[in-house]
């Protein structure tokens, strides 16, 4: 391979990487550095272990409901977005409130749907059992 066409591939994986959304981890420290928390601060607000911090930040593990709701509190943060960050459908959300976040954040619109489509199928579901 040719050092120019090295160059041009390597500056458009360049391109791609900084165009992806940023995880859930790459949020949450951004989130937490720009309130001044540590990442010890921020355990003790949510009732974990640093450790547990640690993880989420690099990836390592998926935040339940519970630390996402407890994230979004103690970072005093949008408790949609936190969820969203997370590629998870916030907690009873409206569909307007969904279209809203889709709007906003046209990177998440295939995430809301599919969960979307999930709560359905299982509400569905659900209803057929009891019915």
């Amino acid at each position: 391979m040719s050092a120019k066409r090295l160059s041009t591939l390597v500056s458009d994986v360049e391109k791609m990487r900084h165009s992806l959304p940023p995880t859930f981890g790459q949020f949450l420290r951004a989130t937490r550095e720009v309130r001044s928390l540590t990442v010890r601060a921020l355990a003790a607000a949510i009732g974990v272990s640093p450790s547990v911090i640690s993880r989420l930040e690099h990836d390592r593990d998926a935040p339940s409901e519970r630390v996402l709701c407890a994230v979004s509190a103690a970072l005093d943060a949008d408790q949609d977005e936190i969820f969203i960050a997370a590629n998870r459908l916030p907690p009873g959300i409206s569909i307007r409130r969904a279209v809203e976040l889709c709007r906003k954040d046209p990177e998440h619109k295939k995430i809301l749907q599919r969960e979307l489509l999930e709560r359905g199928a299982r509400q569905f579901i659900d209803a057929a059992a009891r019915g």
